[in-house]
């Protein structure tokens, strides 16, 4: 039977020899002539973890980061790296990378964005600087990163790195004189970026403001102000938008749909999304998780969930079975890979082979509210399921915040809902890597074949190997059954009718470019 490893805590193609120059596209560079106008308010359900950006890569944070900060490169809306600060980059040697930075970017204090600020940036993201940072692990194949003039980053990695790019779309730039004054617990407090909205206050649990910065580099932002509101549950959020309250809402529950398309004053947009929710499996959980150290349990619970009737009854249909933690959008997503069928009868004999014949109990934790759409009734539906095959799940909602602080300090249930987002490279690698492999901060539980394949594939730049590797290793992981195996979702919005806004299945709500119709 294949050994469990118990962690201890803790589709980018290459490009050899060849300069890697792009054109500014429309949606990259906007004349601005008018001045801003309007408030744009986004629901969203958790409050932030960090304003800082180089502590942790929560994706509720991100939209806030992605505001108030820049970054080297992007993703376009067609999901392709697209320049940002950096203008071009070339690939000279495998493991040799040299950005080149646009100059005249500024600091919202005034302080010039130049490569010694990137430089400075790196060194923060590779030093852990919590006890739970999630940053750091993304940037441990870098070897060194130095200034070769004010406006030439130079990076060494370790080994040539597939993903490299894609690891640098949330690589979110700093100002270092002013984090030199105030201190990273001062900067935590009063965050300062160079991004098109400049941070104005924050009232934790409640809300965080911005406002548009007027000397943005790539044009001015349409709107005035941009207000993240937390509001966790999804129906009141809802109800606000109804109101005219809010302008977004993320998490939008399929049956309110077709309620927002038919309002005069709201609609509802979707988007396949990168994100996966799955069951998280964690034998070695200070919760009792005994019974799921057997891989017949782990497949009897995946066998004993109808997950068909999940996304029909739950989520409208607005899903997609997959047969891992991988969305069928991402490279080498296997489509012979057939999901685990729903047969409570052979979940029953696996139970039974592997000495629990009348089931045994478990403690399942969901959030509360969170970034994927209605974890509780999901958790609730499952547990349902589970029962019939004697497995006694009981649901313990948590708010998502100190759910995820215990989670990854190995504290969580043996069952635990969550879920992986892979935008910033759309590759099986990062969804694996983030979930079962030891360098993640995040991993519990995982398999030492599982992890030599991850490792295999992070290693080489041919994407024919790195397509068999990664084929090989969603079948591994299908069969070692260390989640139970949900379904990828639509992303679901409901927004105000008169905002021009488009959704990404990154995931990413982008603020700069939205406006209101008939405010400009």
């Amino acid at each position: 039977m294949p050994v469990l490893l118990r962690l201890a805590r803790v589709s980018t193609l290459f490009i050899a020899l060849i300069l890697v120059t792009f054109v500014w596209s429309p949606w990259t560079l906007q004349a601005q002539n008018a001045e801003p106008t309007g408030t744009l308010v986004i629901a969203q359900p958790t409050d932030l973890l960090y304003t800082d950006p180089n502590v942790a890569k929560a994706s509720q944070d991100s939209n806030y980061h992605m505001a108030v900060f820049d970054r080297l490169v992007d993703r376009g809306p067609d999901g392709k790296i697209v320049p940002l600060v950096a203008e071009s980059w070339e690939n000279p040697a495998p493991t040799e990378w040299i950005f080149h930075i646009r100059s005249g970017i500024e600091f919202h204090n005034g302080e010039v964005l130049d490569a010694h600020a990137v430089t400075a940036s790196l060194d923060r993201v590779t030093t852990p600087m919590k006890d739970f940072t999630t940053v750091y692990p993304d940037y441990q194949g870098l070897e060194s990163w130095e200034a070769l003039d004010d406006y030439t980053v130079k990076i060494i990695t370790n080994e040539p790195d597939p993903l490299f790019l894609g690891r640098f779309v949330r690589f979110f730039i700093t100002p270092p004189a002013y984090i030199a004054e105030v201190g990273n617990e001062g900067f935590e407090e009063n965050p300062v970026g160079s991004g098109p909205f400049i941070f104005v206050s924050r009232v934790k649990d409640s809300y965080i403001r911005l406002r548009a910065n007027p000397d943005y580099w790539r044009g001015t932002p349409r709107v005035a102000e941009v207000e993240f509101r937390i509001i966790p549950d999804s129906a009141t959020a809802v109800q606000a938008l109804k109101a005219g309250e809010v302008d977004i809402v993320q998490s939008l529950p399929a049956d309110q749909f077709d309620v927002l398309n038919a309002g005069r004053n709201t609609k509802a947009l979707s988007v396949p999304s990168a994100r996966v929710p799955f069951v998280w499996l964690y034998p070695s959980s200070p919760q009792d998780g005994e019974p799921l150290v057997d891989q017949r349990v782990r497949q009897a619970l995946n066998l004993g969930v109808n997950i068909d009737n999940i996304i029909t009854y739950v989520l409208q249909g607005q899903a997609t079975r997959v047969s891992t933690i991988v969305p069928p959008m991402v490279f080498a997503y296997d489509e012979s890979l057939e999901p685990y069928p729903y047969d409570p009868e052979r979940a029953m004999e696996l139970l039974a082979e592997a000495g629990y014949p009348d089931g045994f109990d478990v403690v399942f934790e969901v959030p509360s509210s969170g970034i994927t759409a209605k974890p509780v009734e999901v958790g609730e539906a499952i547990a349902a399921d589970l029962l019939k095959i004697g497995v006694r799940a009981t649901v313990r909602p948590r708010e998502l915040a100190s759910w995820f602080t215990a989670k990854v300090e190995g504290l969580g249930a043996p069952l635990m809902l969550w879920s992986w987002g892979g935008g910033d490279n759309f590759d099986p690698q990062t969804y694996f890597h983030g979930v079962f492999h030891p360098n993640s901060r995040y991993t519990l539980d995982t398999d030492p074949e599982i992890i030599a394949l991850i490792d295999q594939a992070s290693s080489t730049t041919d994407q024919e190997e790195r397509e068999r590797l990664l084929t090989e290793a969603q079948r591994v992981v299908k069969e070692r059954a260390l989640a139970i195996f949900l379904y990828a979702p639509n992303d679901l919005y409901g927004v105000d009718r008169n905002l021009v806004w488009q959704p990404r299945s990154d995931e990413r709500i982008v603020v700069w470019d939205a406006y209101f119709e008939n405010q400009d």
